[in-house]
């Protein structure tokens, strides 16, 4: 190689150098994967073509199925609860317009009519006697009355936002009810088509031991599973009944049977923060204990202006015949500023005032752990959600898993290449992952009203 050549290759690697070193320094591109499809979220309606489920279960008679919004509607209009929370709302409302009234206008009038025996040394009269008066009163300075108009404004909105919780808390129950009553309904359904199937199996085996071609034994012990099976559906059947009747006790109402619908859809935040945000606003608990801490602290402020003076306006009008015993008539009217002024009473507002500190102080911690609590059951429903959302992909695979094997080692049965116990483990476990799709479904459903009803949201699914 030539001088000239030398120099000009040793220029271009210079040239290179720290081209080639960053490159060795930086991490090799990775290709930009796709997003992630988002899991399917289990749902009621999905039950229908994952386990062969009719529309519509039938429970007794033979009237139409309820759905789940009449249901929630009847139990919105038929709770004792809700009713017992309306009549102390309006209760509280009264009371409210009660501690109003210290503020208006007072009008008193009073009439006293009779007879009077008056003696002197001189005479004795008899005389008719008369007294009528009356007074009108306004305040003008009443911070104690004041203060006490705004303790019960703030108790009246507390005990209707109460009123909303014990609703959505009814609703949350009924819906709860509900998909209990579901699970145990199809749990029976499934039990029934498990049985039918080791029925079938029954006599086929029963037939080829009459044939010769297999033990007693084997049809022995498909009977063994098939009383198994029967004595689950005892069990299942009482569940039914217990759930049933619960369905029943907070709706007003025996349904005929149940839908298998998509019921009620609801909105839900992306996670437990977003909730616990909407939370704050909406919480019908977390909402009351805030409004009852500002009346403890309007009850504070009224105790404390019991040693200020009052300042009042009043009209007055009176009229007697023969007041002081003799033949007199008077008329009086006036009218005149009055000032009210405590001076003492025993230390009992002050201890008054003290003791409302220490209630709004208990309230405001009691206002803390109902905080915590939300937002502690908002973190948990989520995770269960997630959970049932990340099972519910695999418990379908592994039904269809069991559907394919099932009809495998039925075709090899016949075909005298599979052992009897193979079979019956087969069907138990498609049977368990029914169960388990069931499970998995109504927990979803089950967590995201759990979900609504802490964010607040569920008393929406419901049009007054």
């Amino acid at each position: 190689m030539s001088l000239p050549l030398r120099r000009w290759s040793g220029s271009v690697l210079l040239c290179l150098a720290p081209a080639w070193a960053a490159a060795q320094a930086e991490p090799p591109a990775v290709a930009a994967s796709a997003p992630a499809a988002e899991a399917a979220r289990p749902r009621v309606a999905s039950l229908q073509q994952l386990l062969g489920m009719p529309p519509v279960l039938a429970l007794s008679g033979n009237g139409p199925a309820l759905s789940l919004g009449d249901a929630l509607q009847l139990a919105w209009q038929n709770s004792p609860e809700v009713a017992a929370a309306r009549f102390r709302s309006e209760s509280f409302d009264y009371t409210r317009k009660a501690a109003r009234g210290a503020l208006l206008p007072r009008l008193e009038a009073r009439f006293a009519v009779g007879r009077g025996h008056f003696e002197t040394p001189d005479r004795k009269d008899n005389l008719g006697r008369a007294d009528h008066s009356a007074v009108l009163s306004q305040a003008l300075v009443d911070e104690t009355a004041r203060h006490e108009w705004t303790r019960q404004e703030l108790l009246a909105a507390s005990a209707e936002v109460q009123l909303a919780g014990v609703e959505s808390q009814t609703l949350l129950d009924t819906g709860t009810a509900w998909f209990a009553v579901l699970q145990q309904r199809v749990g029976v359904e499934l039990g029934h088509t498990y049985e039918a199937s080791l029925n079938e199996l029954l006599r086929y085996i029963s037939d080829r031991v009459a044939a010769g071609g297999a033990s007693p034994a084997e049809r022995e012990r498909i009977t063994a599973r098939v009383a198994n099976v029967r004595s689950g559906l005892a069990d299942s059947r009482a569940a039914l009944a217990a759930a049933l009747r619960n369905f029943q006790r907070l709706s007003s109402v025996a349904p005929f049977g149940l839908a298998l619908d998509a019921p009620l859809d609801l909105y839900l935040p992306a996670d437990a923060d977003a909730a616990m945000t909407e939370a704050e606003a909406g919480n019908a608990e977390m909402q009351s204990s805030r409004l009852e801490q500002q009346a403890a602290e309007a009850e504070r402020r009224s105790n404390r202006s019991a040693f200020l003076p009052r300042l009042a306006v009043e009209l007055t009008h009176s009229q007697n015949r023969n007041a002081a015993g003799t033949e007199a008539q008077q008329r009086d009217s006036k009218a005149m500023l009055v000032l009210t002024v405590p001076l003492a009473n025993g230390g009992a507002d002050y201890a008054r005032m003290r003791a409302t500190e220490a209630r709004r102080n208990e309230l405001e911690a009691r206002g803390e752990g109902v905080r915590r609590r939300v937002l502690q059951d908002l973190e948990t429903s989520y995770a269960n959600l997630r959970a049932a959302t990340e099972r519910y992909a695999s418990v379908r695979d592994e039904l269809e898993a069991n559907r394919k094997v099932v009809d495998a080692f039925r075709a090899q049965l016949t075909g005298g290449n599979r052992q009897l116990l193979d079979v019956l483990d087969a069907y138990q476990r498609l049977h368990q992952s029914r169960l388990d799709v069931v499970q998995v479904v109504v927990s979803a459903a089950q967590n995201e009203w759990r979900i609504a009803h802490l964010t607040g949201a569920l008393r929406q699914v419901v049009a007054r």
